[in-house]
């Protein structure tokens, strides 16, 4: 069990991708939601196994601001496997559903109170992250995942709470993009996040609410698209770099390539399909569904390219001592 010493916490932010591409792919082959599923449960596993075995590096961990952010992710996934046991054990995934739910919320006002009020501006300005958006939004998913559990209350308020908090944090995190730049390689993925809380928020607001503001959802979802380029322009920038330098090394911030893209095509699936069943015309309509098969294929394309890395990363060594 020595490998669990080098299960970064992001990888269940792989984990994450994995469990909304399963969801994605059901509508394909259900098989491929099954694998993703289990693929997905693995990954949350290792890392529970890490820190339950060593519980002083979690609290370690908490304390860097992008770790902490990033074990919103852990939550995120809770929520989405919750629906995929709730048809075995539904009781129990409900159980998940809202321990999950809470957990959210607990992280939500630890990392308001321990980290982001003890940023020291503009000195500690580099202290920010796109991954801060993954504490503030990432309870969104319990908007999505609402409709399976009858909790559509909750899903809306929880998308509410989201949504608002998502402005002033956009403006927070881009601020010290603008200013600083995105040029730390190990670091660089994360600002592939920019292209899921907007998303998120899509699919968040249309699983939630029966009743739509079409003015609002387009409105989001054309910033989603926006928001989206700037996770493609980051990710190529980011292959670019190994490229120019000759020298691939992993990072545990390669998790940003995966949950964003693949929430960023259910946005658009579920777009594409509140517009059909409406009969709303739009200029955008006709190529969504091009749009979605394109999007489909970089989610698959980053969520493997991310899962080979993580799983070289872990069991490379065991290998090579075998």
């Amino acid at each position: 069990m020595n490998f669990l010493k080098r299960v970064p916490l992001p990888l269940s932010g792989v984990a994450l991708g994995f469990a909304a591409l399963g969801n994605l792919l059901a509508a394909y082959n259900m098989y491929f939601k099954i694998i993703c599923g289990i693929l997905a449960f693995v990954g949350l596993l290792f890392v529970a196994g890490k820190y339950l075995s060593n519980p002083q590096v979690f609290a370690t961990d908490m304390k860097n601001p992008v770790i902490a952010s990033v074990s919103g992710t852990y939550t995120m996934a809770l929520m989405l496997l919750a629906g995929y046991i709730k048809p075995v054990l539904p009781a129990f995934a409900i159980v998940v559903w809202y321990i999950a739910i809470v957990l959210h919320f607990v992280l939500i006002v630890y990392f308001t109170l321990n980290i982001v009020l003890k940023i020291k501006l503009p000195d500690e300005m580099m202290k920010i992250a796109a991954s801060f958006f993954i504490v503030y939004v990432g309870i969104v998913v319990a908007s999505v995942t609402a409709p399976a559990f009858k909790n559509i209350a909750l899903g809306q308020i929880c998308f509410w709470i989201g949504f608002i908090l998502y402005i002033p944090f956009f403006i927070y995190v881009s601020y010290r993009y603008i200013k600083l730049g995105n040029k730390k390689i190990e670091t660089k993925a994360l600002a592939c996040i920019y292209a899921a809380p907007a998303s998120l928020c899509v699919a968040g607001y249309i699983s939630s609410f029966e009743q739509k503001n079409m003015s609002l959802l387009t409105g989001i979802y054309i910033f989603s698209l926006l928001m989206y380029l700037v996770g493609i322009v980051v990710a190529i920038d980011l292959f670019g770099s190994f490229l120019k330098n000759k020298n691939f090394k992993f990072y545990p911030s390669f998790a940003g390539l995966t949950f964003p893209f693949v929430i960023s095509a259910i946005a658009t699936k579920q777009f594409n399909a509140v517009l059909t069943k409406a009969d709303i015309q739009m200029s955008l309509r006709p190529v969504l569904p091009m749009l979605f098969k394109i999007e489909l294929v970089i989610a698959i394309i980053g969520v493997v390219f991310a899962a080979l890395c993580f799983a070289k990363h872990v069991f490379g060594k065991e290998v090579n001592n075998s």
